[in-house]
């Protein structure tokens, strides 16, 4: 049986994949289009659906045992919520405070639409599970349309959600079980919005922010490598490596890379939490 080929389809992309062979492996060897980071099942950026039952999963932790049918995208309708409030954080990015259902079980990852049939990119929500919830939505991430819609929002309007299954960021130190130390967090460049939020979630447990860094464009290696530099060098000087933590917001730098810059050092890669 384990020679036996098994077919595998995402977004309606059909694929030829081995019995056993690991999910995210059989994809990249096929070049499908799939989000990968830590590649140990904390980041969470390989998340996938089924399409038959609706329940995600990462692929990176999947071993293939029968045909599977799935999508990057949730399996659920979409659920009206109200405008409550809309604030700048910047020139290119508002917060939007929704009321709606209110569950726990409620993720961190959703999807915001402008009316039912339609649907934008992820966002991150803000709040504590139970609480109004809370989005940032960023210009570069939006179509022109749905930007303009965005601004357009005044209170009472409805937006519709997609809403996943999951841990809050705001809780994922909880769930790690790494709420106390030092921590240096590392944003992406396109995640330059959320550096208030994390300087909340952090000041509420018992842990010291030692600095917050957002990267340049990821895309200029040689200025990112400039950033990464100044900040372990200003956070080294204040704590010892072994008792610091590293909370990096972004997907585009895999493990490895981080590898390249934590092992000199003296940083395990143990110590890196990434956050989608």
């Amino acid at each position: 049986m384990s020679s036996q080929g098994l077919t595998i389809s995402l977004n309606g992309k059909k694929v030829r994949a081995a019995f056993g062979e690991n999910l995210l492996s059989a994809l990249l060897a096929n070049q499908c289009d799939v989000h990968y980071g830590c590649r140990a099942g904390a980041c969470g950026a390989c998340r996938l659906y089924d399409q038959n039952n609706g329940e995600s999963l990462l692929a990176c932790q999947t071993q293939l045992v029968s045909p599977m049918s799935l999508t990057t995208q949730p399996v659920s309708s979409n659920i009206p919520f109200a405008l409550i409030s809309k604030k700048w954080l910047d020139e290119a990015s508002i917060e939007l405070t929704l009321m709606g259902p209110s569950d726990e079980s409620f993720g961190d990852r959703l999807r915001l639409a402008f009316d039912q049939d339609g649907l934008t990119e992820e966002f991150m929500a803000l709040n504590a599970a139970g609480q109004a919830l809370t989005l940032v939505l960023s210009k570069p991430h939006l179509s022109t349309t749905d930007w303009q819609q965005a601004l357009n929002l005044t209170p009472a309007d409805r937006v519709f959600l997609q809403l996943q299954q999951g841990v809050r960021k705001g809780r994922l130190l909880y769930e790690l079980g790494v709420d106390h130390g030092s921590w240096l967090v590392i944003l992406a460049a396109e995640n330059a919005a959320y550096e208030g939020h994390w300087r909340e979630v952090l000041a509420n447990v018992d842990c010291h922010l030692l600095a917050c860094c957002t990267l340049s464009d990821e895309s200029e290696g040689l200025a990112e490598q400039t950033d990464l530099k100044e900040a372990f060098a200003h956070v080294l000087s204040k704590t010892n490596s072994t008792d610091l933590n590293i909370l990096y917001h972004g997907q585009k730098r895999s493990l490895q890379q981080w590898d390249t810059y934590l092992r000199p050092l003296r940083i395990r890669t143990r110590q890196l939490h990434f956050v989608r």
